[in-house]
């Protein structure tokens, strides 16, 4: 008995080290396994799903700028609690996309702002009715690297057999990337939490 208690004590020592010897070969796959973003094709609308408006509206204004579509439509969240604590207003995301997006740049006869979306489903909901109401071709999609893959996944769902070019952009993220996910708390709870929700949105939608 101790013979074997040791033998699988050393076997389990070596594989410790392995995995701990190798892993910034592994470490990193599971933040870009859910990064989809990629490079960018001219398209026919900027969509932005909502959430995290700030670093996603600057993503959307600067392809904007940079000529990669005429008009910018962005999906947004309802009235949310900081905003009124810190402000004193009851204020949308609505109101903050258009007010940021009308800073950057972004001229609001080229802005089209469709409030209400509480999550990624509602997002990929919003995208497939505006994409076919207006006979949309291709579009290009702002959101953060890591919920990339998800809300692929499940604007391809909502699009059902809608023919459409969509193209994934990652919006700036200046605190993590995807293969350095670990070294960041909120990189840590942001992929824990996407492979719930993928999870989730896999056995549900």
């Amino acid at each position: 008995m101790k013979k074997h208690l040791l033998r699988a004590a050393a076997v389990l020592i070596v594989v410790v080290l392995m995995v701990v010897a190798t892993r910034s070969w592994w470490l990193p796959v599971p933040g870009e396994w859910l990064d989809v973003s990629g490079p960018v094709e001219p398209a026919d609308i900027i969509f932005v799903l909502s959430g995290q408006s700030l670093w996603r509206a600057k993503g959307a204004a600067r392809l904007y700028q940079q000529h990669y579509a005429p008009h910018v439509v962005a999906s947004a969240g309802n009235t949310t609690d900081l905003l009124l604590l810190v402000t004193g207003e009851r204020i949308t995301e609505s109101d903050v996309l258009d007010r940021m997006l009308t800073g950057l740049g972004v001229p609001r006869d080229a802005t089209t702002i469709i409030g209400g979306s509480t999550s990624t489903r509602e997002d990929a909901d919003v995208f497939g009715r505006y994409v076919r109401s207006h006979h949309v071709q291709s579009a290009i999609v702002v959101t953060s690297h890591l919920h990339s893959r998800r809300a692929r996944w499940t604007i391809r769902r909502a699009l059902d057999d809608f023919s459409i070019k969509v193209q994934f952009v990652e919006a700036d993220q200046p605190f993590f990337t995807a293969s350095q996910w670990w070294q960041n708390e909120d990189g840590l709870v942001t992929v824990f939490g996407e492979y719930l929700k993928f999870a989730f949105y896999l056995t549900h939608y």
